[in-house]
């Protein structure tokens, strides 16, 4: 089944406003809206378009709702209409360097002790480093993940070494302003010392070239149609967005030509890398173990708690904690046709997350390559 690319247009920019000064350490950023909040928006629509009266019950639900349906969400969409995805918590840089990047080696960097590890290494880097919050293309993310395999023929990689497609969040998606207001007494005239002034985080919006244009969200579905473009409520919040569906463009080129890569250099390289592209939920912070595979490092980030309605129960969702996007984790390949068939089936491909939270949004992944070829004589 292919996917399609479903776009999250905002129609109210404002997302977030915190009473809070903007000094130093005074205002909290919006917090990122659950892959639930997407995946409810869309599941929402095919069961409207099923002509179901809300709320259905849960026999509805499962009836109307396709088994096969996958939703992966949620992808950022910057001013220019390109599509991001967090950097790869492996990928560093130094505080006040924000040009310079690093790499995590699973076999030399520091270890963090803990008895539950059993010899497992955390990645955390070297002290005056820290994992990059950028965000990047997904030719920016394929280039991170198959940079390993440089200088073995692989002239596409190679010619993307040096590009640069790491962007902040504040750059091309949102901005932070500063608005100023009063309160009005009951005469309608501004009533004394009620002055307020407060930040407010909204989605980056202008008027280029006669079009208007603002950065948002996109999603990945497939099992299922939307038919037309519509305007739905994102979470609890309720803000106001217009969704429409495209074919992939060509910006997801490269993920294939990924896969490619990653089959044609695991002979070679002997490592996998499996990166999250959006959160997924384990017991804990580790996937599942997989024959042939072995788990050498990890580099992920704190979790996040997820929650949301139940539709079908009319009831609060149990809250559970997913690995969130951009966590990495590296294998040793012990066993190469299990390797291959792992990316084959997780490849931007089935969710590898808990069985049934694919319509959730989450579990897609991206594999890649790093040479673990001295893990058994350097590594754990």
């Amino acid at each position: 089944m292919n996917w399609t690319e479903v776009i999250f247009d905002p129609l109210d920019t404002l997302t977030a406003s915190d009473p809070r000064t903007m000094d130093l350490g005074g205002s909290a950023h919006l917090g990122a809206l659950a892959p639930s909040a997407f995946a409810g928006l869309l599941r929402h629509r095919i069961l409207e378009a099923a002509g179901l009266r809300f709320p259905p019950t849960e026999e509805e639900i499962d009836t109307n709702i396709p088994t096969a349906l996958q939703i992966a969400a949620p992808l950022l969409r910057s001013k220019d209409g390109v599509t991001l995805v967090p950097l790869p918590r492996s990928v560093l840089r130094a505080p006040d360097a924000h040009a310079t990047e690093s790499y995590l080696n699973p076999l030399g960097s520091r270890v963090l002790a803990d008895k539950q590890m059993e010899n497992l290494h955390l990645l955390t880097g070297e002290r005056e480093h820290e994992p990059d919050p950028r965000w990047t293309t997904l030719a920016g993310v394929c280039h991170l993940l198959g940079r390993s395999a440089a200088g073995l023929g692989d002239t596409w990689i190679e010619a993307m070494l040096h590009r640069a497609d790491h962007v902040d969040l504040f750059d091309r998606i949102r901005v932070v302003e500063r608005h100023w207001g009063h309160e009005r007494a009951a005469t309608g005239v501004p009533a004394p010392q009620t002055l307020w002034s407060r930040p407010v985080e909204r989605y980056y919006a202008e008027v280029h070239n006669g079009k208007f244009r603002t950065g948002g969200y996109a999603a990945l579905l497939r099992g299922a149609a939307l038919s037309d473009s519509f305007v739905g409520r994102l979470g609890g919040d309720g803000h106001l967005v217009r969704v429409s569906c495209a074919p992939l463009g060509s910006e997801y080129a490269p993920v294939w030509r990924l896969r490619k890569l990653v089959e044609d250099s695991l002979e070679a390289l002997r490592g996998l890398l499996l990166y999250l592209t959006t959160p997924a939920l384990y017991d804990g912070w580790r996937p599942p173990a997989f024959a042939g595979l072995r788990l050498v490092a990890a580099a992920v980030g704190r979790p996040l708690s997820l929650g949301g309605w139940d539709l079908a129960k009319k009831r609060p969702k149990d809250m559970t904690r997913a690995v969130p996007a951009g966590s990495t984790y590296f294998f040793a390949v012990e066993q190469l046709d299990a390797a291959r068939e792992f990316v084959t089936r997780f490849h931007w491909n089935d969710p590898l997350s808990r069985p049934g939270t694919g319509r959730e949004g989450l579990g897609l992944s991206l594999c890649g390559v790093w040479d673990a070829r001295t893990v058994e004589h350097g590594g754990s």
